[in-house]
Formats: C-alpha cells, sequence, structure tokens
C-alpha cells in the first residue's frame, strides 16, 4: 500500500473532515498515488483551506521504516480489510527511492496503500494537486486529506520530517462490485487508518 493521478501500479490503491474551502484553478501535474493498477482522474479546481504549517513535536526519519508494518494497523476489524490477508512490499512507483505496501480487504472491495515517502514533502506534494485539500494533525504532526469528488479513493498524507511523509491511501478495489465505499466513508476510514499508522510510526 504515488500523483492523485494514475498511479497506483499494483492495485488501485491514495474524516471527512471538509472544512470551508477556497477555490483555486491551478493546472498542476497529477497527484501520486500508491502502487496499484487503477488510475483516478483530476478534478478541474483546486480547493484547499490554509496549507499545514511546518511545525512538528520533532523530527522523525522515516527511511528504516517499513510500510507493510505500519500498514498491520489496517487488519484491525473497525477498517474492515480480512485479518488473513498479508500486505505485499513493493517499491514506490510515485516517489523514487521510496517504499509501499499494499493490504487487500477482498469482502470489503477495499485497498490499502501504505508508503513510507523519502524524497517529497507534504507541501511540495499538496502544492501539485487539483483536487480537495484539508489540514488536520496527527499526534501534533501536520497532516492532509486528499481526494477528487470523481474518484472511489481518498488519501492521507502526514509531514514527519523535511522532505519526508507519511502516505496513506484507501480506494475501493472494484467499483463495479459490492460493497461500494462512498467517498466520504473512504475518507473518514484513511484518516483514522493514517492516525494508527502514524502513531506505529512514531513509537518505532
Amino acid at each position: 500500500m504515488g500523483t492523485l493521478a494514475p498511479r497506483l501500479a499494483a492495485l488501485a490503491l491514495t474524516a471527512l473532515a471538509v472544512t470551508a474551502c477556497t477555490t483555486i484553478d491551478p493546472t498542476p501535474t497529477p497527484v501520486p498515488q500508491p502502487t496499484t493498477s487503477a488510475s483516478e482522474p483530476t478534478s478541474t479546481t483546486k480547493k484547499t483551506t490554509a496549507k499545514p504549517t511546518k511545525a512538528r513535536p520533532a523530527n522523525k526519519d522515516i527511511s528504516a521504516v517499513q510500510p507493510c508494518q505500519v500498514a498491520a494497523v489496517v487488519k484491525a476489524p473497525e477498517f474492515g480489510i480480512n485479518p488473513e490477508v498479508d500486505g505485499r512490499a513493493s517499491d514506490s512507483g510515485s516517489f523514487p527511492g521510496s517504499k509501499g505496501c499494499t493490504v487487500v480487504g477482498f469482502k470489503a472491495n477495499l485497498t490499502v496503500g501504505v508508503e513510507t515517502v523519502v524524497s517529497q514533502g507534504l507541501d511540495e506534494w499538496t502544492d501539485g494537486i487539483v483536487g480537495t485539500v484539508t489540514p488536520f494533525t496527527v499526534e501534533g504532526y501536520p497532516a492532509a486529506l486528499v481526494h477528487t469528488k470523481k474518484t472511489v479513493s481518498c488519501f492521507a498524507v502526514v509531514d514527519v520530517n523535511d522532505g519526508q511523509m507519511m502516505f496513506f491511501q484507501l480506494l475501493v478495489g472494484s467499483p463495479d462490485r459490492q460493497p461500494v465505499t462512498s467517498l466520504d466513508e473512504l475518507c473518514a476510514k484513511v484518516r483514522k487508518i493514517a492516525e494508527s499508522g502514524t502513531k506505529v510510526v512514531l513509537a518505532g
């Protein structure tokens, strides 16, 4: 489990905390996605509230963090992922030098992507997004919830260090198969996954 456009090179991975947003008209590059096989379209506008601050409780180097160890938290029943399914590790298809892990929940029809991004920070990544960016915090660390309205996936990214971020994605495995989780629910769940996953990273 990298651009919000076609990235998910192996599987199509990447709170509903939607606050008041302002509308901008950028034409940035597509948004990175975790390594899967589906593509994700971009919207025509960028909605964002104030940029997440760079203030952090401490810098956390994640270059040695294993994404599949972090992804293990998504096996919790509340995330709807089959406990018997192990994550599949891979190199990131979107962020050079970064690692990813994909976890598939067959019964829930959900796919989770987790990446330890060591080549790009949160601000740099969100600046290139065409979609909705909603800042929040995780354990005191700046974070952002990201999505476009025409997709069946939602992202949560956490700023843990200069030029590094934890990258989480939750998406519908197949839009043609039930159940199909709503975008609002995807965003709510991926935020919880990011919160749980970041606690694992900080404890390591």
